[in-house]
């Protein structure tokens, strides 16, 4: 409004720059003869900025998932926010709250790219959620904030690994067929078909007279033993996970045939009263 006689013009509602940031007025001048004249003039008012508004992000939950040999280095997420302020107001800073997994993960002061910064390990951590933080260059500087959950995937980066490098065990040569010998176990701490183990017996100059369960590692006898023909055996075991590619250890059992009293004494020659 303008006061009539001084010509002093008074805001009579709140400006907002963001809403309007021009105006423009024009302003009559009259005298009091008779007739009156008058005179026109037009008033450009320009809104300057304050820092008022706080940075938006764009996405206030951002989420991607990336395997756990990614390379330190490598994007895997970029955030963006704005301000409706201008100028220096609107000059955007991100930045990463500082976390037990914050160093694991660098961003970009400017661009809001997000990187490795450190090797990930899915066995270790499967997921880094961390807050990030957007600043304005106003002063005071305002700022708001985000969150980044990043879920990191497993890949078969770990072999079987057997309870005990090799194994000795003796074992009576009138064992029965199909009697287990010995239960082998692997561990795998990969998940899913990284992890899923099988067991089998590798390849042997000599007949092996064994079976294993390819699931369970069960080691079993699957054909009589004769301690005369051969006293020790030394078998490889592999344990291989499912992962593509695969993994696998070898571990070795020595099993010593103990004997038994199955032959009579045979004289060396015959003998006649």
């Amino acid at each position: 409004s303008i006061d009539h006689t001084q010509g002093i013009i008074n805001l009579v509602k709140p400006l907002d720059r963001e809403t309007k940031d021009t105006y423009f007025i024009k302003i009559q001048a009259a005298d009091q003869g008779m007739p009156p004249l008058t005179s026109m003039a037009v008033l450009n008012i320009t809104i300057s900025d304050i820092n008022d508004n706080a940075p938006e992000f764009v996405q206030s939950i951002q989420q991607t998932t990336v395997p756990e040999n990614t390379e330190i280095g490598t994007e895997v997420m970029r955030v963006l926010a704005t301000s409706q302020d201008i100028g220096i107001n609107a000059e955007i800073t991100y930045s990463i709250e500082h976390t037990t997994t914050e160093s694991f993960l660098k961003i970009h002061p400017k661009t809001g790219i997000i990187s490795v910064s450190e090797i990930l390990d899915y066995e270790r951590m499967q997921q880094i959620l961390c807050t990030i933080i957007a600043t304005d260059g106003g002063i005071p500087p305002l700022s708001s904030t985000a969150v980044a959950n990043i879920t990191i995937t497993d890949i078969n980066d770990n072999a079987p690994i057997f309870s005990e490098s090799s194994y000795i065990i003796s074992l009576q040569e009138d064992a029965d067929i199909n009697s287990s010998i010995l239960q082998l176990t692997a561990n795998d701490v990969d998940t899913g078909l990284n992890g899923e183990i099988t067991y089998a017996i590798l390849p042997n100059e000599l007949y092996l007279p064994f079976e294993i369960n390819g699931n369970t590692g069960l080691l079993m006898l699957d054909h009589y033993l004769d301690r005369e023909k051969v006293e020790k055996y030394e078998i490889d075991i592999e344990a291989r996970d499912r992962g593509t590619p695969s993994n696998s250890q070898v571990t070795r059992i020595f099993i010593h045939v103990a004997d038994v009293n199955d032959n009579a004494p045979l004289l060396s020659q015959q003998m006649t009263l």
